[in-house]
């Protein structure tokens, strides 16, 4: 079921990139690419963190204090 979650959430992203910017990916600059993918990285970090917690019983404040 992770695994799923995490495959869907990549799909997901690469599909909505594909979707809302086919014509200004051509003018973006390398670096504004570079910082856009690491922020979708964190982002799925962040996602697949908080399942982690959720799936292993952490207590709730414990994973506002990591999110």
């Amino acid at each position: 079921m992770y695994i799923f979650t995490l495959r869907t959430i990549a799909l997901l992203t690469v599909l909505i990139t594909m979707a809302f910017s086919p014509h200004t990916q051509a003018a973006e600059s390398m670096s504004e690419l570079v910082n856009r993918s690491g922020m979708q990285r964190m982002l799925s970090q962040r996602i697949a963190k908080a399942y982690f917690y959720h799936g292993n019983d952490v207590s709730v404040k414990e994973t506002k204090l990591q999110l």
